[in-house]
């Protein structure tokens, strides 16, 4: 779904604050997300056509970043990371080389009632 009338006008307001316009595609993609909860391909098009710019580039900034979501996620985030500098040579808590580093978590999603 393309930007609301009012998203529209907050965008171009956005874009002009910027000596050029390509600056304005992190504010962009933070207000698609803000709208639809994920950045939707037709984001990209509308943003991409904003901003005078291929939607391969904007798609490759929303990539990049973490923040950006291209698929609906759940309620949730959980980010697990593992501290390996804390820990000291031949300490029992000192992560196993072998062992993998991250675990799976469960998705949590609002259709799921999790």
């Amino acid at each position: 779904m393309p930007f609301t009338p009012a998203n529209l006008d907050l965008a171009r307001e956005t874009i002009a604050k910027y000596p050029q316009k390509k600056s304005a595609v992190l504010p962009l993609l933070h207000l698609a997300q803000n709208q639809e909860g994920h950045i939707t391909p037709d984001a990209i098009e509308e943003i991409a056509d904003l901003l005078d710019l291929t939607p391969a580039l904007v798609l490759g900034t929303c990539s990049f970043y973490t923040m950006f979501k291209l698929e609906p996620a759940g309620s949730l985030v959980v980010c697990l990371k593992t501290l390996v500098a804390a820990s000291k040579p031949n300490d029992d808590n000192t992560p196993d080389a072998s062992a993998p580093q991250c675990q799976p978590v469960k998705r949590l999603t609002q259709e799921s009632g999790d």
